[in-house]
């Protein structure tokens, strides 16, 4: 995977430490083509990768033929923008800057939002960013979980991967580590040749390495 601008300013506190993000945090969850990102206040720009966590201010130039989708979580907004040009990351939505680039808009139920902004983030040395489950999970949680992708799954096209992030994120929060990797050998066959697919396969291989390394403080108990 391409090393992103974010991620490089993101390595040192991302480690293998629980991963902080607000809710005002702005997911990239779909990338295809070439998309470039200059961080707010910055001048260089670098290749924009899937699932970095963006903030207001930061700029995303497109290039021909690519697409772009942005979940703004505490917001439950999905944006998919394509189109030649750049747009701006807002504080509640993004607008286009410069160029045409289009863009269509919907809304999203605000839990599966937070529960996609807990996709791990990997920083560029190959190691990830994890939020920890919070207390102990309901003993239908599984279930839940499917109940809503499945919901998820009948509202969207076939070739829409936006389910699938949620489903692994759910079940990777609920530590369910095995069935994780069920769903990523199906997401590699059925979504074969999708970029967002490919990352979301890395990330999580990466992840699913660094949950099951025996940490400092469990080796000590």
């Amino acid at each position: 995977m391409r090393k992103s601008a974010r991620s490089i300013l993101l390595a040192s506190s991302l480690a293998l430490a629980p991963l902080a993000v607000s809710a005002d945090t702005v997911l990239v969850t779909a990338l295809q083509g070439a998309v470039s990102l200059e961080i707010a206040g910055a001048t260089n720009k670098a290749p924009l990768e899937p699932f970095v966590r963006l903030r207001e201010g930061d700029k995303l130039s497109l290039a021909a033929g690519s697409q772009l989708s942005l979940v703004y979580v505490g917001k439950a907004r999905l944006e998919s923008w394509q189109g030649t040009g750049t747009i701006v990351v807002g504080e509640s939505e993004s607008r286009a800057a410069s160029g045409k680039p289009q863009s269509q808009v919907r809304s999203l139920p605000p839990e599966v939002t937070r529960q996609m902004n807990r996709t791990p983030t990997a920083s560029p040395d190959g190691r990830v960013g994890m939020m920890r489950m919070r207390g102990v999970p309901p003993h239908d949680a599984v279930a839940r979980l499917e109940n809503d992708y499945r919901q998820m799954r009948s509202q969207t096209t076939g070739d829409d991967i936006l389910p699938e992030v949620f489903l692994l994120a759910g079940l990777f929060d609920l530590r369910q580590y095995a069935r994780v990797e069920e769903e990523l050998k199906r997401i590699g066959a059925s979504f074969a040749g999708n970029p967002t697919a490919a990352s979301l396969q890395e990330l999580y291989s990466k992840a699913l390495s660094a949950a099951r390394t025996p940490t400092a403080d469990s080796n000590e108990k």
